[in-house]
């Protein structure tokens, strides 16, 4: 930990990730760095938040690249900017005749975030309204422990607690029975989950189900191209989707969580017990309105909108 205990709207842990996308031209490829703690911490900033994030990046050109983004956009790291130890993951996409994505992932040796518990003092947490992370900074090491810890603490402060559920095969060996045991590990600590419809089958019971056994205030899941929805209590809050003429939604499930969790963090509601469906309704459809923006301008860390971009694409869209 650097320097004196800051306040932060939100702080994101996780790792970084960096995207080698396909331009359509012959070897030759654009970079989208950030992964979706780097993503969401991003986007909370440029809604006018406060934002810190927790995470380690290499050394290298990938990892000055990051940093010098965190600067641009005021998030801070909470934890030293290089270490010699973590190289940034790799993520190698290619897109198929329909647009799809599909990742090869190299992972250098000791790309994990190596932190450890003192790096996210107590007090940190104390000074923090809302704690994220994402099942991809528990695959192992220092960063399952350190994420881990920093969940139940978070909890037992009646922090607000937000998951985001990360299945990508090749970082889980693909085992997805040992990333679902890791995940409902830690839901007794979490608030409000993100979950997509892929991997809603890794609940291993129905929504609601899991929201009782976990006493989770809501479970939000992202549709692709059909939406988005938000369990809460006894209803169902759903979000069309907004249709974008590209192929790369790069960047479009970050875009929305950022902008869902920065418009609860804007309700000034520090206990979650008091958010309304009215709340949520907003949430998922500010949600709703980054996402499209952000596939529109075709990228990702980049192009996350800032909060006036969003309510003006709002009134165009009229939604």
């Amino acid at each position: 930990m650097r320097g004196n205990v800051k306040e932060f709207d939100l702080i994101s842990l996780g790792e970084v990730l960096i995207d080698f996308i396909p331009t359509g031209r012959p070897n030759e490829l654009t970079i989208n760095f950030g992964g979706a703690p780097a993503n969401v911490a991003v986007a909370v900033a440029r809604n006018g938040l406060k934002s810190g994030f927790c995470g380690m990046v290499g050394n290298d050109d990938f990892g000055n690249l990051i940093a010098t983004t965190f600067e641009e956009e005021n998030v801070d790291f909470l934890c030293d900017e290089f270490t010699e130890e973590a190289i940034t993951t790799l993520a190698f996409v290619q897109l198929d005749e329909h647009g799809d994505r599909s990742f090869t992932f190299a992972r250098k040796p000791g790309a994990d975030m190596f932190l450890d518990h003192e790096q996210i003092p107590p007090e940190q947490i104390a000074n923090t309204k809302m704690l994220n992370a994402g099942t991809l900074s528990m695959t192992g090491g220092k960063s399952k422990d350190t994420t881990i810890y920093a969940l139940k603490e978070a909890a037992r402060q009646n922090k607000i607690v937000t998951m985001d559920l990360n299945y990508r095969p090749p970082l889980w060996d693909y085992d997805m029975d040992a990333c679902a045991d890791v995940f409902h590990s830690v839901l007794p600590y979490v608030d409000l989950l993100k979950i997509s419809d892929e991997e809603a089958p890794m609940l291993r019971m129905s929504v609601k189900e899991v929201m009782k056994k976990y006493d989770l205030t809501a479970v939000i899941e992202t549709l692709g191209a059909d939406g988005s929805r938000v369990y809460f209590q006894d209803d169902i809050i759903e979000q069309p989707g907004i249709k974008a003429d590209v192929k790369d939604t790069t960047g479009a499930g970050d875009a929305f969580w950022g902008a869902f969790l920065s418009e609860i963090l804007r309700t000034g509601k520090e206990d979650v017990q008091d958010l309304s469906y009215a709340d949520f309704s907003n949430a998922i459809k500010m949600g709703a309105i980054s996402g499209y923006y952000c596939v529109q301008q075709k990228g990702a860390i980049e192009s996350l909108p800032t909060y006036e971009e969003i309510i003006q694409a709002k009134k165009e869209l009229k939604i």
